[in-house]
Parts: structure tokens; sequence; C-alpha cells
């Protein structure tokens, strides 16, 4: 699975976030702009190549993939957007996140960790989600689980209860597949740092329908080859955008936490009942098209649970064609009206958005 971080130089013309909060918007409004290649991206990868390689290279092909450094590629910096992102391999993230990140505060970048929930300026600014004003107090700091000794505790609790519902897990990366005909699904573990009197964790969601994703590829990235893409996801949804309610002994974010080890049995019948009850459903009902449609498609498209809007719309676009839904009209409009804000941004959404459009025009003459 991926651990993403993502990086961007601070515009001269505004303040340096103060916050996660503040960070996110910033991100938010930079990820609208194409303002051509930054050269310190490029230099960015190069550095981090050089210690651990491409994926993509020569060098990787000869390794097993549980030494990768990296879950995505090429690594190579290329990109006219003003954010860059790097899926970091999560197997060895206690290795490789710090290298990353230092290097990137060297070349005047500045880090975003949204699944740790911390941002790391250029200028040595370290900036952390708040943490809750309710926290037990914990003289044995030594009885607070580490992050490997929590992922491992969740995993083995998770692995026999997910396997009922058509789950295998993979231990590697402490996640759960199922696949069906027309896709798969996946479950997995994103622990965050464990700070001195808790430790923490969520679960996002992966889904692919091969149908889409496919076209989604065909028209966007026409010269790679089909294979190359059987990993990508036709939706992502991290934990805090799939639950609608707060999550387990914490009262101000999505995520569990815990205090000591005598918090876990508690914490995973938290864990359970939310799976039951709220994200299981959700994949079941992704299992078909139309299903898949609804969960996407609520309109305003910022109301659906996956990531969805900018960089991402292609995805709904694409399943709301195939599908046929009733949205289809509605999110066209969105992403036009995104498109008249923002017209040389996320590029690749309006060559789909162009796509389907030519494709209406019958069915509307």
């Amino acid at each position: 699975m991926s651990y993403v971080l993502h990086f961007w130089q601070q515009p001269a013309d505004q303040a340096l976030p103060t916050s996660v909060r503040a960070a996110d918007q910033l991100l938010s409004q930079l990820r609208q702009t194409q303002p051509g290649q930054n050269p310190a991206f490029i230099n960015l990868a190069e550095r981090l190549t050089r210690r651990y390689p491409c994926i993509c290279s020569d060098k990787a092909e000869r390794m097993p993939e549980s030494e990768w450094a990296w879950s995505d590629g090429p690594l190579n910096g290329k990109t006219e957007a003003a954010v860059y992102g790097i899926g970091l391999n999560v197997e060895r993230l206690d290795e490789v996140r710090p290298f990353v990140i230092e290097q990137a505060k060297a070349l005047g970048l500045n880090v975003m960790d949204e699944q740790a929930g911390e941002v790391f300026l250029a200028e040595g600014t370290v900036l952390a989600m708040p943490r809750p004003a309710s926290a037990k107090p914990q003289k044995d700091y030594d009885d607070v689980p580490t992050r490997a000794a929590l992922d491992k505790i969740v995993f083995e609790r998770l692995t026999p209860f997910l396997a009922e519902y058509g789950f295998k897990a993979k231990k590697s990366d402490h996640s759960f597949k199922r696949t069906f005909p027309a896709g798969w699904q996946i479950i997995s573990i994103a622990s965050g740092d464990t700070w001195p009197r808790e430790a923490g964790f969520s679960l996002g969601l992966e889904v692919r329908w091969h149908e889409a994703a496919l076209l989604i590829d065909s028209i966007i990235r026409p010269d790679e080859p089909p294979q190359q893409g059987k990993h990508r996801p036709t939706g992502c949804s991290p934990q805090p955008r799939w639950m609608d309610e707060i999550g387990a002994f914490q009262d101000d974010h999505k995520c569990f936490v815990i205090y000591s080890y005598s918090d876990i049995d508690a914490m995973m019948a938290r864990v359970f009942e939310v799976l039951q009850t709220r994200l299981l459903p959700i994949l079941e009902k992704c299992k078909t098209l139309k299903g898949l449609d609804e969960v996407l498609n609520s309109l305003p498209l910022e109301k659906s649970i996956f990531q969805n809007m900018s960089m991402f719309a292609f995805r709904n676009l694409i399943v709301a064609y195939l599908a046929q839904s009733p949205n289809l009209e509605g999110v066209c409009r969105e992403i036009e009206e995104e498109r008249t804000r923002y017209p040389n941004a996320n590029i690749e959404v309006y060559k789909c958005l162009d796509y389907v459009r030519q494709r209406m025009q019958p069915a509307s003459a």
C-alpha cells in the first residue's frame, strides 16, 4: 500500500501556514494551478533515487517488491503542477520517510503528511494536528504501543474478521484485498506517529472497477501498456471521508486512538462495529456499477466519500458515464465550472470530460 507525501514551494506573496488545517487549505488552492515545472521537484527526485532506486529502474526490477522504497513510479519530479506527490512503501516507512522529509527541506520544499496530520516547513517548523485535551494521564509510557506493535495487533485482529467477508490478508503491507470479476477492494491500516501518551491508526479503502480504470487509462495515457495501470484504483477514501461519525476514543478526529495496551480490546470492538455498520455496507454496494456510481457521485461531488474533485474527478465522471448515471449531466457541469475557473489545471480530467461530452451529443440531439 502507498503512504503519500506532498511537496510544495511556498508562494512568495503568501505567508507560511501556521496550522495543518491552514496548510491543507493552501494545498487545495495550489492544486488548482499549473505554474510549470519546478526544478526543485526534479532535484528532489534525483536525490531520493540516488539512495533508493525508482521502481521503474532496472535495479528495482531485480529487487523484491518488499525492498522497494516507493509505491509508484516513475519517480522523476516531472510535473507542471504546483504540488508534487510521492508514494512511499509502508514496509520501509520508518526508514525512508525521515530521509525524504530531510531532502525536501534542504531544497526549500515544504512537506505535507496527511496520514500523520503533520506538516514540515522548509524553515524548520513542524505543524501537527492538535492532540485531544482529554488524554488519559499515563505514568508508564512503555505501555503505549509503538506504531509497529499497533499495526501488528490490529492486523492480527482484523484478519479472521475480514476473512468472513472474503478479504485476504497481505502481511507485507498490513492490508486486506477482496476481488470479484469486475474489480477489487482494499482495506488498509495507516498508523500515525506514536505520541508519548497515545497511539492511533485509521483505515483507508480503495476500490477498482476494471472497465472504468481501463477506459480512464486509454483516454489520459493512450501510449501506456494496459498492464502498467493494473494497480490503479477507481476510488480512494481515507478514514475521515468514509466515516460519518466520531472515531473511537478521540473527540476531534476521525481515527482510532488508545493510551495503553489495556485499551486495545475496547478499541477493536469499536473498529468491528464501525466496519459492520459503515464501511462494509459501502464496499458491498460498490460491487455493482450502479452502486459504485451512487457512492461516487452524490451531488455536489464534495459530498462523496471518495476523493473526487480537482485531479481525481475523472474517476467520478467515467463511472457515471459507464453507469448511465442520472447524475452524469450534473457531474459534467461541476467539472465544467471548475474548468471555467482553472482552465489550465487538471488537464487529465478535462480530457475525460471532452471524451464523455462528445459521446453525449447524439443522445441530446
